[in-house]
């Protein structure tokens, strides 16, 4: 089925616009006839009354040679008009009202009558026209009606072409900036408040997307490195000992099985932040002791310091409940140790602190420079940072504390002068 055509956002604003327009001068135009039809009766009525009035002035001037000739004063008065004076036996006579509608000698009329004087004698003043030729609507009211309707058409859709086109040029903008992944301009005076949020929104998202394709190319890079230099090794090795030219299999044996721990353990930070990304771990929140959860992971890590010769203290004073997931916490920490023992030297020592809903994992080592305290949970951040200066690991362990954190709702915080160490603290919600 071929895709439907689409009516771009201008046209669909001018048409909207000019239709609602239209409709309305429709709408007025009958409101107003029908309101001047319903008036249609006192107009013909004051009209008449206005006619008699001016008879009456006329008709006080005529002659009164054959006054009392009915044919003369019909003729001298108009067809429309009637005299009846005072004490009259004519039809006219038992009319009371001064004004209205009536059924006169068979035919229905619209009248009105005034007090006159002809010819000394005093009565009144009757002029009437028949109901079917009384008009319904005024003289020309049908003219001006329509070119009032062709001015406000006229009006409306220049309103409307101006406004639709004002309304789609920052959509067509953000539209055109979408295509070639571009920040769009910033908002003029004259957009509407809506509009310059969608744009300042549009801006953000692209700069967001833009850094996280940057990330994702150095995370990438770098993950290409990682690997390449760990397979390299095993390679290498793994050719000499098949051709025989490995003077020492023992030592060749040791170095690829540590580049194959180094590989495992990649891959599993690698699995365990996909995870933790795409939500695919659960959570288990419950009320825990954060000195028990701290002593299992000096405990499980100690015989790792004493190879490395570095002392792992525990300082723990008093239980601290909190309601949070123990085993993801215990992760946390156990990356945080790891982490300081690797960049503390022998003989110093890497304390794990618990008080005050708060875990401490403070190191001796060469400590981190302002600059990198804001960036320390970025993957491969300190990794590109220090390598070759520095003992470091994969790159992505302080990434997986960062993330577990945000999943747990546990506030993280550095503390370092670059010179004396560094001190990470996790706070937790003692609730």
């Amino acid at each position: 089925m071929p895709p439907r055509s689409r009516s771009s956002l201008r046209r669909v604003l001018l048409w909207s616009i000019v239709g609602a327009s239209v409709g309305a001068v429709v709408l007025t135009a009958l409101v107003t006839v029908g309101l001047t039809r319903i008036g249609a009766p006192q107009r013909t009525i004051d009209a008449l009354r206005g006619e008699a009035s001016n008879i009456a002035d006329v008709a006080s001037g005529l002659p009164c040679t054959d006054v009392n000739r009915p044919a003369l004063l019909a003729r001298q008065l108009g067809a429309r008009a009637r005299f009846v004076p005072d004490g009259s036996q004519r039809f006219l006579s038992r009319v009371t009202q001064d004004e209205g509608r009536a059924v006169i000698l068979g035919r229905d009329v619209y009248f009105a009558a005034v007090p006159a004087t002809i010819c000394g004698r005093t009565g009144k003043l009757f002029v009437f026209t028949a109901v079917r030729d009384a008009p319904v609507l005024p003289v020309g009211f049908g003219r001006r009606l329509l070119l009032a309707g062709l001015i406000a058409l006229g009006g409306s859709a220049a309103i409307a072409y101006a406004l639709a086109r004002r309304m789609s040029r920052p959509l067509l903008e953000l539209a055109e900036a979408a295509r070639t992944f571009n920040v769009p301009a910033a908002p003029a005076d004259s957009d509407p408040l809506e509009v310059a949020e969608l744009k300042e929104s549009f801006a953000g998202m692209v700069t967001d997307l833009r850094d996280a394709r940057d990330r994702e190319k150095t995370f990438l890079l770098s993950i290409s490195h990682e690997l390449r230099t760990p397979l390299t090794a095993i390679r290498g090795y793994a050719e000499a000992l098949a051709d025989g030219t490995a003077r020492r299999p023992r030592q060749a044996g040791e170095v690829m099985l540590g580049e194959s721990k180094r590989l495992e353990r990649l891959v599993q930070d690698l699995l365990d932040l996909g995870r933790i990304e795409a939500g695919e771990f659960s959570i288990d929140p419950r009320r825990v002791d954060l000195r028990d959860v701290a002593a299992s992971v000096v405990d499980a890590l100690r015989p790792i310091a004493k190879e490395q010769d570095v002392a792992l203290v525990l300082d723990a004073p008093k239980a601290v409940v909190v309601r949070t997931d123990p085993d993801r916490v215990h992760q946390m920490i156990a990356n945080l140790v790891e982490n300081a023992m690797r960049v503390t030297p022998a003989k110093r020592s890497v304390h794990v602190e618990v008080a005050d809903d708060c875990v401490r994992v403070r190191d001796e080592g060469p400590g981190l420079d302002a600059q990198d305290l804001a960036h320390a949970f970025e993957r491969f951040y300190l990794w590109r940072r220090y390598r070759g200066d520095r003992p470091v690991g994969t790159g992505l362990g302080l990434a997986i504390v960062g993330e577990l954190a945000r999943r747990l709702d546990v506030k993280m915080s550095i503390d370092s002068d670059g010179k004396n160490g560094t001190s990470f603290e996790m706070h937790f919600d003692g609730s």
